[in-house]
């Protein structure tokens, strides 16, 4: 009988030799990023007590470089990143043991205090690179959130390369703990999403005219993940797509886009690698903008068509797809969605509809999602909309999309959106936390108070809405909406934290 991706069990029962290589493989790259991270923490330790240059580091450094070569041995490039309470190579999460958690700790702490991400390392390292980087670290013990930049300017102006610093991601950065009985499910939504952006955000950095087959198997595997995150906690998942990162715009755009048309897909009870296929189809629908110049960003769908050298996008992102040399169905899912996904069911848009057919079903649920992420997120010049006020205008705008993939989505999303900020009739405002089971209470979502009525902050207060009093009355409704910006309330630190000290909130008076 075939296990796993087609291993076969063998009569004596044991694993087959392909098993057996790819377990032992994962165990040599774990204990390679367990010597890495260990170290790494170590040597900044003996750096503060001696010096950058002392011999006293020469053991340690000599490790630290041993275990990243072999790593670039074993997978070609990696992404050392630290995540909340863990540190990962790649999607491998490091697992310490107690006498070097202490070390992995403070590696993530180090890290934290600069609002880095991680490392980037895609060649052969030598102890200079290393005495480079420990020295960047002791004059540089904080930084605000452009860190990774400048520490990459630093080493490039010290002529290093192959490692570059990778941007903190921050979703519960230096959080306080979320309601414990959500907090695994949260914390995997958010590695999930963190991962992907990331990885695509490598992707469309390349450097190379083609992308090397290395990123693009690793993108896979994100996705792929993003899709076990879907089945598992969809509203975890999903909620992850209020992330926005302005510096970080179009890789942002591209995953937001990706997981709510895998959202989308899932409540059309497409397959697991229906799935996948549709969240890569999403993805690199925009990858032709890693072929154009970075003061343009996401594209509006409507009013015509818009600068030349953009409207080529769709082109040059059919042209990203067939870099690969084996056109399979996924591929030609993917060249489909990259032309039409500016393209309207009326036929307005750009590039020109393909004569004599209607558009791929791909291409219809990106571009919902996509209109949809464009009209909430804020562009250079253009103010966000609110969530709901987000979906009023895909409805205005409906003869541009497939009625039946509209309705669903807006079920999915529900009239107030997870991550939506709203002002109750009580006076309190707060953020849309979850969405209602029952379809009956739509309107009446789970809530996250974070002010009082004089718009005071306070410790986070999970509210149902749904709430009533002795005699079946509602308590409290929503009677506004504001957008993030408007409001001044951070939606994802909201989303993704509790306070400590919070408590479940007594109904309004």
């Amino acid at each position: 009988m075939s296990v796993g991706g087609g291993a076969h069990i063998g009569r004596g029962g044991g694993q087959s030799k392909e098993v057996r290589d790819r377990m032992m493989e994962d165990a040599r790259v774990h204990a390679l990023g367990k010597a890495l991270v260990s170290r790494f923490a170590m040597l900044l330790k003996t750096a503060r007590i001696h010096s950058v240059q002392n011999q006293a580091l020469q053991y340690s450094v000599k490790i630290f470089v041993d275990a990243a070569n072999n790593l670039v041995l074993h997978l070609g490039d990696f992404m050392l990143r630290g995540d909340v309470d863990a540190a990962f190579i790649n999607d491998m999460r490091i697992r310490a043991e107690a006498i070097t958690f202490e070390n992995v700790k403070q590696l993530l702490k180090e890290l934290s205090d600069r609002k880095l991400g991680g490392m980037h390392i895609t060649g052969t390292i030598t102890p200079i690179h290393v005495r480079t980087v420990l020295d960047l670290f002791l004059k540089h013990p904080r930084f605000d959130a452009n860190g990774a930049r400048t520490m990459n300017e630093k080493l490039a102006a010290a002529g290093i390369d192959g490692l570059k610093f990778l941007p903190r991601l921050a979703l519960v950065l230096e959080a306080d703990q979320i309601e414990s009985k959500d907090q695994d499910a949260a914390l995997a939504a958010v590695h999930s999403y963190t991962q992907m952006v990331a990885t695509w955000k490598t992707y469309m950095e390349s450097q190379e005219r083609d992308v090397p087959e290395v990123i693009r198997a690793r993108l896979l595997h994100t996705v792929q993940s993003a899709v076990n995150m879907l089945h598992e906690d969809a509203g975890w998942f999903l909620a992850a797509s209020n992330f926005r990162r302005a510096e970080d715009l179009r890789a942002v755009h591209a995953c937001n886009v990706a997981v709510l048309s895998m959202g989308l897909g899932q409540r059309l009870e497409l397959g697991r690698k229906v799935l996948m296929n549709l969240g890569m189809a999403a993805l690199f629908a925009d990858s032709g903008l890693r072929r154009v110049a970075k003061h343009y960003h996401v594209v509006a769908l409507t009013g015509g068509v818009p600068n030349p050298e953009l409207a080529q996008h769709p082109y040059e992102s059919v042209k990203e797809v067939l870099q690969t040399p084996a056109l399979t169905r996924a591929q030609r899912d993917r060249i489909m969605v990259g032309y039409e996904h500016h393209v309207g069911r009326d036929g307005r848009g750009y590039p020109p509809p393909l004569p004599g057919k209607g558009l791929h079903l791909f291409s219809a649920i990106v571009s919902i999602a996509d209109r949809y992420v464009e009209l909430s997120t804020e562009l250079p010049g253009v103010p966000a909309m609110s969530l709901s006020r987000a979906l009023e205008v895909l409805a205005q705008e409906e003869d541009r999309y497939d009625p039946r993939l509209l309705r669903i989505f807006f079920h999915m999303m529900g009239p107030f959106p997870t991550g939506s900020v709203v002002k109750l009739g009580t006076g309190e405002t707060g953020v849309v936390l979850a969405q209602q089971p029952d379809g009956a209470f739509k309107a009446r979502p789970i809530v996250k108070l974070v002010r009082d009525v004089r718009g005071v902050p306070i410790p986070p207060v999970t509210y149902d809405l749904t709430a009533c009093d002795a005699s079946g009355n509602y308590l409290t409704s929503v009677v506004d909406q504001l957008t993030p910006e408007e409001s001044g309330i951070d939606v994802v630190r909201t989303l993704f934290i509790e306070a400590r000290d919070s408590y479940q909130a007594a109904p309004p008076e």
